[in-house]
């Protein structure tokens, strides 16, 4: 199992990498898309600078340091869909990954892939968290459109992901792991991912309803969410069983110091199995839930990627 972690500046890349990292994803807002649509209409998802390498030249850097440590590195270009105008900014964003090197784009917008394949951009695309990606049905769908990995909805159960990859061969799945964790199905969410001087992420902010429904119940038990404790250590047993490709860590924006934290459990833990190949379950949990205490300074939180884990 890889580790796929978030990269925002070029400071942080030996770091990351010498930490366990793998991969590196990143965001990269062109001066000409956010001239015209402004950086809250992000090209990727993430509207605030904290989130997105600010200078072409750095990331041409981070790619080329990436690659000397034998680190493959993506460009999140995942907007849930782009108007037609501004599809030829997001291709000319295509050629640009190509140019610096990128290993593959993170991608939603059906429209931008099918151009892509219609242009025949010669570079990897891995499908987002926020197309939806919820059962066998959703993978052969992407299969037709020769897509080569899929990021895995936070909300599969640890049954429901291994249903889909063994159903599903030729493709290799990422699965959310560390920190932030959301409250919401993120293809059905129209939350923009932004924040300002008095707002953070707009999902877990104390609103208040006039109505009562399973929605606005829902939102009631995670507002206010510590999205920097989302943990799913104690799956890392059964991910490795499964087949999984990628260990994802979110934090696009997050400070180094806590994806640090965050890739030195996970490697920690997959070198625990690579070398301890008949470890049992409970021995395995006992170690991840230290690892987690060391990260948190606690014990076992509410905010559990994975609560159920299926009977290997």
């Amino acid at each position: 199992m890889k580790i796929l972690a978030p990269v925002d500046h070029l400071e942080e890349v030996n770091k990351l990498i010498e930490a366990g990292a793998d991969e590196l994803y990143a965001g990269f807002v062109p001066p000409e898309w956010e001239a015209k649509y402004t950086l809250v209409g992000s090209i990727n998802k993430r509207g605030y600078k904290e989130a997105q390498f600010s200078q072409e030249a750095d990331l041409k850097k981070a790619v080329e340091i990436a690659h000397q440590k034998n680190a493959a590195f993506l460009l999140t270009l995942n907007v849930n869909y782009y108007s037609e105008e501004q599809y030829e900014f997001a291709l000319k964003e295509v050629e640009r990954a190509i140019d610096l090197g990128i290993d593959a784009l993170i991608v939603t917008d059906i429209g931008l892939i099918l151009k892509i394949r219609k242009e025949g951009f010669p570079i990897p695309l891995k499908i987002s968290v926020a197309s939806g990606v919820l059962n066998p049905a959703v993978v052969r769908f992407y299969r037709k459109l020769r897509i080569e990995s899929v990021v895995l909805d936070r909300t599969l159960s640890v049954d429901e992901i291994g249903e889909i990859i063994e159903s599903s061969e030729g493709i290799s799945f990422d699965v959310f792991v560390m920190l932030g964790l959301c409250p919401n199905i993120e293809s059905f969410c129209s939350f923009a991912h932004y924040k300002t001087d008095i707002s953070g992420m707009p999902c877990v902010e104390g609103y208040s309803f006039d109505f009562t429904n399973k929605a606005t119940a829902n939102h009631e038990r995670w507002k206010n969410l510590e999205r920097l404790r989302g943990c799913g250590l104690c799956a890392l047993y059964d991910f490795k069983h499964l087949g999984v490709g990628s260990l994802k860590i979110v934090g696009r924006g997050f400070p180094t110091p806590v994806k640090l934290k965050a890739i030195e459990a996970l490697s920690f833990l997959r070198k625990l199995l690579e070398d301890n190949p008949n470890i049992t379950r409970e021995d395995f949990l006992k170690e991840a839930q230290s690892a987690h205490k060391k990260i948190q300074g606690q014990d076992c939180n509410p905010y559990c990627y994975h609560p159920y884990f299926s009977k290997i």
